[in-house]
């Protein structure tokens, strides 16, 4: 959980000093005890999403058997606070968060317990808001030259969700990360980047995951679309074609440090550096942001193992590795049948 805590005074019944003012050496107020728990929101949330949740873990007194404190919730989108439990009032400390503005960037939410005559805690996580409409006001990803390369736009029948597609001498490739959610795991377990970043996918999802008339493509397309290379090599001088000079949130998402690497994005291609996932015992963890874009073929190398193309963000050569088939999730960009 993402939580961090403050120490701020009582000053009188329900009023509250700013988080962050500290108590004196001298003072002998006691401090409510506990660590307050509530379910935190997720990493990333659209607007209009709606989260329910309950605080608990707070109490008066050093025996835990006084949990009347009371509890408010403060939301730094708006600056205002609502108190969801009242100080020696029964039941349980509950409320409903909105995403109720448009702007996109990271915000705090928190939970403060109080009581007369004691120094209260908190606890809070952050959250971003983001927009999944490309190249609109206040859109998260700006810079995908969706404009000038689109030939194509599918809607996914099983979903309803909205791809592009352009046409090159090597074929028909999808312009955005497949985010289909009959399977994968969206970026940091946050159904709001579904269609921001896609959709990780162990391999024997993604020999399945495109919609139908389309296809996981075979390291031999990934070769054709460079222009150059061989399948199960790697291509050198060519990821500049491949990357898109997009930004998230307003915050450029290839930080690239070596001169040589050139983004021209003359493929369309786009590659946006969500990085990869590893799963490990039902846990998820997203790894290379902003470093790395890997993408699933359709080869297969063994039993375990199958090939996954990526470039990274200080190199101007487009890699490829065998990866394990299920434990590893990369993207997925379909091709025309």
């Amino acid at each position: 959980m993402r939580i961090r805590n403050y120490i701020f005074a009582l000053l009188a019944a329900g009023v509250l000093v700013l988080p962050g003012c500290k108590k004196d050496d001298d003072d002998d107020t006691p401090s409510i005890y506990g660590t307050i728990k509530f379910d935190e929101l997720p990493a990333y949330v659209l607007k209009g999403d709606s989260f329910h949740f309950t605080a608990t873990g707070a109490y008066r007194g050093s025996d835990k058997t006084d949990t009347l404190v009371g509890y408010y919730m403060y939301n730094s989108m708006t600056a205002l606070r609502d108190t969801i439990r009242k100080e020696n009032q029964s039941g349980v400390a509950e409320g409903d968060f909105v995403v109720n503005k448009d702007t996109t960037g990271t915000f705090t939410f928190t939970i403060y317990a109080f009581a007369k005559g004691y120094y209260g805690n908190s606890a809070s996580c952050t959250f971003t808001v983001v927009n999944p409409v490309f190249n609109a006001p206040g859109s998260s990803i700006t810079g995908h030259p969706f404009e000038i390369g689109v030939t194509s736009i599918l809607n996914d029948a099983r979903d309803g969700r909205l791809y592009y597609a352009s046409s090159t001498a090597s074929g028909a490739w999808m312009l955005n990360n497949l985010a289909w959610n009959g399977a994968g795991v969206p970026f940091a377990d946050a159904d709001a980047m579904s269609y921001i970043s896609g959709r990780f996918y162990s391999w024997e999802e993604a020999t399945e995951a495109c919609p139908v008339g389309w296809k996981l493509p075979s390291d031999a397309d990934f070769v054709a679309l460079a222009g150059a290379g061989s399948a199960g090599e790697t291509i050198p001088g060519k990821a500049g074609m491949l990357k898109g000079d997009v930004s998230f949130n307003g915050t450029a998402m290839w930080p690239f440090t070596d001169i040589s690497v050139v983004i021209t994005n003359e493929s369309m291609f786009t590659a946006m550096p969500w990085g990869y996932m590893t799963t490990s015992a039902g846990i998820h963890s997203f790894k290379s942001v902003r470093n790395m874009a890997a993408f699933w073929t359709a080869d297969s190398v063994d039993a375990d193992n199958a090939r996954v193309r990526y470039v990274l963000s200080d190199s101007n050569d487009i890699f490829v590795q065998a990866m394990d088939k299920k434990s590893f999730g990369a993207s997925v960009r379909c091709i025309k049948e």
